[in-house]
C-alpha cells in the first residue's frame, strides 16, 4: 500500500520516459562508448558495455511486465517500497549475491557487442513509442521484485526513468562525455521517486536542509538509493 510518504504520480509523462530512452540509446551509439565497451566504466566491478547493456535492457524488462496478464488480487506496495530494495546502504553490499547477480548478468549481455546491443534496444524503444502511450497508467503490472509485488504502470514507469536518467549520467561519466539534458517532465518523474524515498530513509528536516540550509546538512541528508 502507498504510505504517507509516497508524492502523487500526477508527473506521469509516457512521453517523457520515451524521450529519456531515446537520449540513452543516443548516448550509447556514439563511437566513444563502443571504443571503450571493455573498459572499466564509473561504477565499480562493471565494464563500459555492462552499464549500457543494463541501462538499454530496462526497455525489454517493460516489455515484458506490460505483456504479462493484470494480476487479479495485487500485492500493491507503493514507490519508496518498490524504489528502496535497490539502496546499498554499505560497501559490503557490493558483494552481495543480488548485486553479483545483477553485474554477472549485465556483462553477459554486453558480451554480444556495442552495435548487437544498441541494435537490440532500438527494437525494443520502438515497440514502446507505439505501446506505452495508449496504455492505462494506472493498470496494475507485476513489478520485478522478491517477492513479487505489483502496482500502477505510472508508478513502474517513474521508477524506471529514475534508472535510465543514473545509468545514463553512468555511462556518459564513464566515456568522458556530457550527460544529455533531461527534459523538465522526466526529472520531475524522477524526483517525485527519489524525494519519496529520501523521505522515508532519512527525514523531512534533513532533506529540507539539504535544499534550503545546506550548512546544517549532514553529507548524505537526502539521499534516496
Amino acid at each position: 500500500m502507498s504510505s504517507p510518504f509516497d508524492l502523487p504520480l500526477s508527473s506521469y509523462d509516457a512521453g517523457a520516459f520515451l524521450r529519456t530512452g531515446i537520449d540513452l540509446l543516443g548516448l550509447a551509439r556514439q563511437p566513444e562508448v563502443g571504443a571503450r565497451w571493455n573498459e572499466a566504466s564509473a561504477l565499480e566491478g562493471m565494464s563500459v558495455g555492462a552499464v549500457a547493456a543494463h541501462g538499454l535492457g530496462i526497455f525489454e524488462q517493460i516489455l515484458m511486465d506490460v505483456e504479462r496478464p493484470e494480476p487479479a488480487t495485487p500485492r500493491l506496495l507503493g514507490i519508496v517500497e518498490y524504489t528502496r530494495a535497490a539502496r546499498l546502504d554499505k560497501r559490503e553490499d557490493l558483494q552481495s549475491e543480488g548485486h553479483r547477480l545483477l553485474i554477472r548478468g549485465a556483462e553477459d549481455r554486453a558480451s554480444a557487442g556495442h552495435d548487437a546491443i544498441c541494435e537490440q534496444a532500438a527494437g525494443w524503444l520502438e515497440m514502446l513509442k507505439w505501446n506505452l502511450p495508449a496504455m492505462d497508467p494506472a493498470k496494475h503490472v507485476i513489478l520485478p521484485r522478491m517477492p513479487p509485488m505489483a502496482g500502477p504502470l505510472a508508478m513502474m514507469i517513474a521508477n524506471r526513468t529514475v534508472e535510465l536518467i543514473v545509468h545514463m549520467d553512468d555511462l556518459a561519466v564513464s566515456v568522458g562525455l556530457p550527460t544529455p539534458v533531461i527534459t523538465p517532465a522526466a526529472g520531475a518523474m524522477a524526483l517525485t521517486v527519489l524525494v519519496s524515498v529520501a523521505r522515508r530513509m532519512n527525514t523531512d528536516l534533513e532533506v529540507i536542509r539539504v535544499m534550503a540550509r545546506a550548512e546544517r546538512a549532514k553529507p548524505d541528508g537526502a539521499r534516496a538509493i
